[in-house]
Order: structure tokens, then C-alpha cells, then sequence
């Protein structure tokens, strides 16, 4: 008996909402395509959380070199 690694119509069972499900699993291609905008909106968010945590600590790093330095603070407006 050979292992079939075609997905066809056999290999697929109707689903309660009239949709078909798979027998066999997906591969991560088809798993990144079928999810792809949720992919994005996810890492769209924790990159920009990223780049803002990394402008507030590079303000703080400043602001601690500026005060090492005895030169004044500065406000983030300014920064």
C-alpha cells in the first residue's frame, strides 16, 4: 500500500459549516498563507511596541549620560 501525499478531494471530510476539513495536516507554507493577514496585524503591533520601547529607553539612557556629565536634562519634547 503506497502513502498518497496528494491532497484531492478523497482526502478531504465536509465540515458542520459546509467547509471541508483535511485528513492530512498542512504544511507551514499553507499554514503562513492561510493566516497570512493575522501573521501581520501580530507582527506589525510588536514591532512598533519595539521601536517604542527603544526610543523611551534610548531618552533615559541620554538623560543619565547628560546628568553624568552635569549638563541639564532634557525634556522629550526636545529629545
Amino acid at each position: 500500500m503506497a502513502l498518497s501525499t496528494r491532497v484531492d478531494n478523497r482526502n478531504k471530510l465536509p465540515d458542520i459549516h459546509g467547509r471541508s476539513r483535511r485528513t492530512q495536516p498542512a504544511t507551514f507554507a499553507e499554514i503562513l498563507s492561510s493566516n497570512d493577514s493575522a501573521f501581520k496585524k501580530c507582527y506589525k503591533s510588536l514591532f512598533l511596541g519595539l521601536i517604542d520601547f527603544d526610543i523611551i529607553y534610548a531618552f533615559i539612557l541620554y538623560n543619565c549620560r547628560r546628568a553624568a556629565d552635569g549638563k541639564p536634562k532634557m525634556t522629550h519634547m526636545q529629545f
